[in-house]
């Protein structure tokens, strides 16, 4: 059995699947902040956070340590390392900017 695990702008959505069917989905919410007018930001630690839920969600459907492999996949738009226990170094930023009118934008 295989986890893909979304991070997305709204969620972060996980299904475990084997060769040929699903297993198992879930999914937790992410909140988005909006500081100032056009701006969408979302601290790291709350991807981790959802992450983290959407495990233990998906854990009460299937026994997790049978999983295989892991595939990752999300919005993030730069290199972003996303292994366990990296929400502790995720915290030296100070959020990421999502949006075409983010202030993300200001740096391009």
């Amino acid at each position: 059995m295989y986890l893909g695990i979304d991070i997305g702008t709204s969620a972060v959505k996980i299904v475990c699947a084997d060769t040929d069917r699903i297993l198992a989905i879930s999914s937790a919410g992410i909140e988005t902040s909006s500081p100032q007018p056009g701006w969408s930001e979302q601290h790291p630690d709350l991807w981790w956070q959802a992450t983290r839920d959407a495990l233990k969600q998906l854990a009460e459907q299937i026994p997790l340590s049978e999983a295989k492999a892991v595939g990752l996949s999300g919005q993030i738009t730069g290199p972003f390392c996303w292994i366990v226990r990296c929400a502790q170094s995720a915290r030296q930023s100070s959020g990421m900017t999502a949006g075409p009118q983010s202030n993300a934008m200001n740096y391009a």
